[in-house]
């Protein structure tokens, strides 16, 4: 019996450890426009706290995408190392979030400064580059749904594929909003 094949198995096992650990982490891709979109924006709640604000991101690919260094208008936030949206995943950010917990038991994944407008307002959101990934300009007058405006559902968009820059792609939520789930007012 050769002692050798073995020996060398065992020199190998450090080599392994350090590739699971070095490649082991799934991989991210880099945006591209339309990628990430703005999906749903708690711009005036019912409660009139703007702590019950949110904004909600949604991943229109297959793969998780790398959100380092991207940056918000509209809301003061730009996005630290390690923060990723998962493939057809949600990306949750608010004011505060103790208050999102309490009010909507979820979790955001990054805290803003500022508030959404009630009366609407440009929302851009930059990659690390500044190319711009999604960028809309909501309102609380028709033709946008009007009951987002302090009447207790979110602002909606009624499907991924829908361009969100159009009034007609959005909806009031069903219910005081969906963040982190799949929109109430799908198509």
């Amino acid at each position: 019996i050769s002692f050798r094949k073995p020996r060398a198995l065992i020199l190998m096992i450090p080599l392994l450890v350090v590739s699971i650990i070095f490649y082991g982490s799934k991989p991210t891709s880099a945006g591209t426009p339309g990628s990430v979109l703005i999906n749903e924006i708690m711009y005036h709640p019912s409660t009139g706290n703007e702590m019950d604000e949110f904004l909600e991101l949604y991943n229109t690919t297959n793969a998780d995408i790398s959100l380092e260094g991207w940056c918000f208008s509209g809301i003061t936030l730009c996005l630290s190392a390690g923060k990723v949206i998962e493939a057809n995943g949600y990306f949750l950010v608010s004011p505060n979030s103790a208050q999102t917990v309490s009010t909507y038991g979820e979790a955001p994944d990054a805290i803003y400064t500022g508030a959404l407008s009630n009366g609407g307002e440009k929302i851009s959101l930059k990659d690390e580059t500044t190319l711009v990934i999604n960028e809309l300009t909501y309102s609380d007058s028709n033709p946008w749904p009007t009951s987002p405006d302090g009447d207790g559902p979110s602002l909606e968009l009624r499907a991924t594929n829908l361009d969100n820059s159009l009034a007609a792609s959005w909806a009031a939520s069903q219910g005081t909003g969906t963040p982190n789930d799949p929109n109430s007012t799908t198509l």
